[in-house]
């Protein structure tokens, strides 16, 4: 039996959580519990020197950040981490860089930048980098197949993170994360099933 719910996430991010059936004997029957990635938040931000420094505090789940520099050529340029910022001529992104944060941690990031000349202000914008699911085995330990995929989107452009094979032991959850960023309007769905 297959079954499927939503889940929405703290990044407004909405994914399905498939339940794998039709046991074989002596498999493992896998279930996907949770859906698990980082949420992280700026603290504060600093400019010295075309570095820019930004406290950033990861809630919820371990995994990897990603935070993105951003110059602004304008002052009334939104925010752009409310807009997709290559659409608007007066954001242009620097460089990005990835740390892992695990959970609850809380520490200052520096980013060395090359602004443009006519710069008035700088952004830095942090991003989960990794998400995952966490996998209870139900039945006999093994071997399980899992997944990340786009079932709703046929965009060759996003990140296609493949399978992992992970052993799970009888009675157990294991977290399987996978190094991916996914813009929060993508639906995302991670499955897990006997390999």
């Amino acid at each position: 039996m297959n079954r499927r719910a939503f889940l929405m996430t703290g990044g407004m991010v909405a994914s399905t959580l498939p339940i794998a059936g039709c046991l074989g004997v002596n498999e493992p029957d896998l279930e996907v519990t949770q859906l698990v990635h980082p949420d992280p938040r700026m603290v504060s931000i600093t400019e010295s020197n075309r570095s820019v420094s930004g406290t950033i505090q990861n809630q919820v789940h371990s995994g990897n950040v990603t935070a993105r520099l951003f110059w602004f050529l304008d002052e009334s340029a939104p925010d752009p981490s409310s807009i997709e910022p290559q659409d608007n001529p007066d954001i242009e992104f620097d460089v990005a860089r990835t740390w892992h944060f695990d959970r609850d941690e809380r520490r200052e990031e520096s980013i060395h930048g090359e602004p443009p000349s006519e710069w008035v202000e700088y952004g830095m914008v942090p991003e989960a980098a990794s998400y995952g699911a966490t996998i209870r085995n139900n039945g006999e330990s093994g071997e399980g197949e899992i997944k990340l995929t786009y079932p709703e989107s046929d965009d060759e452009s996003l990140e296609q993170p493949g399978e992992k094979v992970e052993y799970i032991a009888s009675d157990d959850e294991l977290t399987v994360m996978f190094d991916v960023t996914i813009a929060t309007d993508v639906y995302y769905e991670i499955t897990a099933k006997p390999n």
